[in-house]
């Protein structure tokens, strides 16, 4: 019966995962287009680029909590993502206030959206993990995300095409593009309903249990967040501000910023699964590492050439790196931590980088106003000091997270072959172990540390 209503569930998420991913498809990308549209300047961009970041690491250092308060993952999942729809119902209402009150109303809403969204992973993660078993999260996400991707790219291009058949009228193209992203999150809250939960799960550890003593994995996973936040503040100094250099410095037509904000999406769409399944065998901290080599470098590959067709390319590299990074980033921490304290770590983990993600982007919103031009941009010089950042992520926090499961010992260049299907991997018996642990007698009354 278990077995049902875990296959049920699965079925249920996928359908979410469609017209979620049709949502981001629709919004994440035209949130900072439909602010230019409505006058906002170079400040206002960067609270929007950093406030809603900010505000979802203060909720998350909370979610946990407020799950065990309420004793169901579930319910919370489905309340936050109903704000979040709300939130994006609202959202061309904005446009209709008076011209001072335009911008901020929408960076409210828009922080409302990415704060609930945000405060969905914690709960969602945790369900998803009881469906699957260790060995083929890697290779199940990497598929689902796959298709994700492709309904993200396809989403993405209808709200571009909309734009530009509303060239005359933006608004009424804005307005088509959020409220239909409205009715795509209220139909994934729908099929987020039909989720099973399982019962006797350990929400939260009881206050009158005494904290286990610090172990190796407790070690390895503070180096695991330092070095994903190192890299969140390092990108998100400049990210941001791709689709303002787009639309205001290069001025790109909607079209064009489209097929280039497409074009990341599009090798999501083709990388997701190859990543998945080599991660399953060689570790998702192989394929972190190969990826986390690529983002170090993209920002200097901006500086080459301005030109659509260029920088289409560039976003395919980005996106072939990105989607290997952000797979075995989340797989990779469904592994670390142990079931009963999932919520609370992955709740940690976003809020970590929802705060380094907030500091980088309002550091950097106000460093591009005093930087001198490079190549004619001050933008690039934002870029450069980004491309620095990330070189110093890795260099210094890299080498000190540790694999947490048994995987196959397999050159970095043998992998990055097999992905791009230049070789077939190896056949090897060399295993890497898990980080060592001193095994640790549960006090009376305290379960035993994972």
């Amino acid at each position: 019966m278990k077995g049902n209503r875990v296959r049920s569930s699965l079925r249920s998420s996928f359908f979410d995962g469609i017209f979620a991913s049709g949502m981001l498809g629709m919004t994440e990308s035209y949130l900072i287009p439909f602010a230019l549209f409505m006058k906002a300047g170079i400040t206002q961009i960067g609270l929007l680029a950093s406030l809603p970041n900010l505000f979802t690491a203060l909720a998350n250092s909370q979610i946990g909590q407020i799950t065990a308060r309420v004793g169901s993952r579930k319910k919370v999942l489905l309340a936050v993502v109903l704000v979040q729809a709300l939130a994006l119902y609202l959202i061309p209402s904005s446009f209709f206030l008076s011209l001072g009150w335009k911008v901020p109303a929408f960076i409210v809403l828009a922080t409302f959206y990415t704060t609930f969204g945000g405060l969905s992973l914690a709960p969602w993660g945790s369900l998803m993990c009881e469906y699957l078993p260790t060995s083929h999260r890697s290779a199940y996400f990497g598929w689902r995300f796959r298709i994700n991707g492709l309904i993200i790219t396809v989403a993405s291009l209808l709200a571009g095409v909309t734009l530009l058949a509303f060239r005359y009228n933006a608004f009424t193209g804005f307005a088509i593009i959020f409220l239909t992203a409205a009715v795509f999150r209220s139909v994934s809250w729908h099929y987020l309903g039909k989720m099973y939960e399982p019962k006797g799960h350990a929400l939260w550890p009881s206050k009158k249990i005494q904290p286990p003593a610090v172990t190796a994995q407790d070690e390895n996973l503070k180096h695991f967040f330092l070095y994903t936040g190192a890299i969140s503040f390092s990108v998100n100094f400049a990210a941001p501000y791709i689709q303002w250099h787009l639309i205001d410095g290069l001025r790109y037509n909607y079209l064009t910023y489209t097929i280039v904000v497409a074009a990341a999406n599009l090798t999501t769409y083709f990388m997701m699964a190859p990543w998945g399944r080599h991660a399953d065998r060689v570790g998702n901290l192989k394929i972190i590492r190969i990826c986390s080599r690529f983002i170090q470098l993209i920002p200097f590959l901006w500086l080459l050439s301005g030109h659509p067709v260029y920088i289409v390319f560039v976003q395919l590299a980005s996106g072939a790196a990105w989607s290997g990074y952000n797979l075995c980033v989340n797989t990779y921490l469904f592994d670390a931590v142990a079931p009963h304290k999932r919520v609370r770590e992955m709740a940690k983990f976003n809020m970590i980088n929802g705060l380094c993600i907030f500091i980088g982007a309002f550091l950097g919103g106000q460093t591009i106003k005093i930087l001198p031009p490079f190549l004619g941009f001050p933008f690039y010089t934002l870029f450069i000091i980004s491309g620095f950042l990330r070189m110093a992520s890795v260099l210094g926090f890299m080498s000190k997270v540790k694999e947490v499961r048994k995987v196959d010992n397999i050159d970095s260049l043998s992998v990055l072959t097999s992905v791009i299907g230049l070789k077939p991997l190896p056949s090897t018996d060399m295993i890497i172990p898990p980080p060592r642990r001193k095994p640790i007698a549960p006090k009376e009354g305290q379960p035993p540390s994972a």
